[in-house]
């Protein structure tokens, strides 16, 4: 509604200037090999500066082996690789005291992705690193923030339960309640799927050994979402 109540001018034919780029070639100096949402908020505001009206990127999605922006895994799903690490900390409340130590294992790693950044792509190397802090931070989210609605919220999506929010819910776990309520219709079933393949070795669901997966055999489906539960919340 806002767009079209705002349009850009490009939109409206009116002859308009914007930059252009992939976002992994915006670098900052604290990036992990690659630019992602931490400096685009400062594309932004540079664009604002320079009186652009568009901003383009090439498309942002979870991308299959070859990290073609055009090979794409999924249509829901942003690139881990381009998490903006500072906004993240930054929006889970973290203090800095505890980020630095969350942070203190990947310095080696960090040091080494920003010298080779600069010559060739490390999109696999940064994108297994951040992997490997999303799992340390979302340990953190399971035991502080999400606590004892953790089941409740597992329940929900893979379909056990219909029940999701409680009168003591934080703001974050709301918001994290709501995302899960807003796309309970597609959640459980594409993560199950995620989880799976990443389980078998292969996103070509037609070289899945268990031909019931493969089929979607409700019962299958249901049983492979309680035993992936974990990785479905993650």
């Amino acid at each position: 509604p806002w767009a079209f109540k705002n349009p850009s001018k490009a939109f409206l034919g009116i002859r308009s200037m914007g930059i252009f780029g992939p976002l992994s070639y915006w670098r900052s100096i604290s990036d992990w090999g690659i630019g992602d949402f931490d400096v685009f908020g400062k594309v932004i505001t540079f664009a604002k500066k320079l009186k652009q009206t568009v901003v383009q990127l090439l498309p942002l999605n979870y991308p299959l082996g070859d990290n073609s922006p055009y090979n794409i895994a999924s249509t829901y799903f942003f690139d881990p690789v381009y998490l903006g690490v500072e906004r993240m900390f930054s929006f889970l409340g973290i203090t800095e005291a505890k980020k630095t130590r969350m942070l203190k294992p990947f310095g080696n790693g960090v040091k080494w992705l920003n010298s080779k950044g600069e010559a060739k792509s490390v999109n696999d190397e940064a994108r297994a690193l951040k992997y490997k802090l999303l799992q340390k931070v979302f340990v953190y989210f399971r035991s502080k923030i999400l606590k004892d609605d953790y089941q409740r919220i597992a329940d929900y999506i893979i379909g056990r339960s219909g029940q999701l929010y409680t009168s003591h819910d934080s703001p974050l776990v709301a918001k994290f309640k709501s995302y899960c309520q807003q796309n309970r219709s597609w959640l459980g079933d594409h993560l199950v799927y995620f989880a799976l393949a990443k389980d078998l070795g292969t996103y070509d669901f037609r070289q899945w050994p268990q031909k019931e997966l493969a089929l979607r055999s409700p019962e299958a489906i249901a049983l492979a979402k309680v035993r992936c539960q974990d990785v479905i919340i993650f």
